[in-house]
């Protein structure tokens, strides 16, 4: 059980990070935009990559 604990562990900061960076990288994209630009994905990556940090922060707290 500690092995599968451990996978979600990882699997969940990896996903967080790759979330994080890809918010990082989109809000970049719309700086550079004249006019209106669409922030939904912004707004989505921002989002699941706090959710996705919530649980690395619940596996951790389970396996430690």
């Amino acid at each position: 059980m500690d092995t599968l604990i451990a996978a979600a562990l990882y699997l969940s900061f990896c996903m967080s990070i790759l979330l994080i960076s890809l918010a990082y990288w989109e809000s970049i994209q719309m700086s550079n935009k004249e006019g209106k630009v669409n922030g939904l994905s912004f707004i989505s990556l921002s989002t699941f990559s706090m959710i996705f940090c919530l649980f690395t922060s619940y596996f951790y707290t389970i396996l430690y």
